[in-house]
C-alpha cells in the first residue's frame, strides 16, 4: 500500500528521525508522518505515526538470534481514521493488505540478509 516515502534521513535511522509515508487504498492516497521512537542496533526498531486524517499506527521490528541466523518479527498496530467507516474498511480490506505487505517486507529482508557474505 505504500507508494512513497519522503523526507527520510538518507542514512541509517536513529531515534528521533522523522519521515513521511504516502499510502494508497482503493485509489485514494493518504499521507502520514512518522517518528522513530526507538532503535537498538541489531535488535529493535520502533516507529510511531499519525495520518493527516487522524489515524494512528506503530510498527516494531525485532531481531533475535536463532541458531546460526536470526528471526525477524514485524508487529503493526493501527487505529484507522474515519471512525466506524475506517473500522469497516479495516476489516474488509486493510487488515489483509497489511498482512500481505508485511509478508512481502519480511521476504525481501530475508533475501537481502542471505545475500550478505558472512565472515
Amino acid at each position: 500500500m505504500t507508494v512513497a516515502i519522503r523526507k527520510g534521513p538518507g542514512r541509517a535511522i536513529a531515534t528521533g528521525d522523522r519521515f513521511e509515508q504516502v499510502v494508497k487504498v482503493l485509489g485514494v492516497e493518504f499521507d502520514s508522518e512518522w517518528e522513530v521512537t526507538s532503535v537498538v542496533p541489531g535488535s529493535l526498531i520502533r516507529v510511531e505515526g499519525r495520518s493527516h486524517s487522524n489515524g494512528k499506527a506503530s510498527m516494531t521490528q525485532r531481531i533475535t538470534p536463532d541458531g546460526d541466523g536470526s528471526t525477524v518479527t514485524f508487529e503493526v498496530d493501527y487505529d484507522p481514521p474515519f471512525g466506524i467507516l475506517g473500522d469497516l474498511a479495516d476489516k474488509l480490506i486493510l487488515e489483509r493488505r497489511s498482512e500481505e505487505d508485511a509478508e512481502k517486507i519480511l521476504a525481501a529482508l530475508k533475501v537481502l540478509c542471505e545475500a550478505v557474505p558472512t565472515a
